[in-house]
């Protein structure tokens, strides 16, 4: 199996687990949320992995929103729990 198509598929089910995740932050509760935006930056670096030979501003741009959610994940969880 091509490299490739390992991290198309990666990507497919994370982006799959983002769209779960999401449904269940807007219509069961707002404790998803953080896990939402976790699933969210792991998708950003799969698409981030696909992108490092052929288009580097992207690459760079993916990684960047990437650690800023993982940033704002943790703030949220923060404030929640305070």
């Amino acid at each position: 199996m091509d490299n490739k198509n390992l991290v198309k598929g990666f990507c497919f089910a994370v982006g799959l687990l983002v769209v779960i995740t999401l449904l269940l932050s807007i219509f069961y509760n707002t404790a998803f949320v953080s896990s939402c935006m976790l699933m969210t930056s792991l998708l950003m670096f799969g698409i981030c992995y696909y992108f490092k030979d052929d288009r580097k501003n992207l690459m760079y741009l993916l990684f960047i929103l990437g650690v800023i959610l993982i940033f704002a994940s943790l703030i949220y969880t923060y404030l929640r729990l305070v």
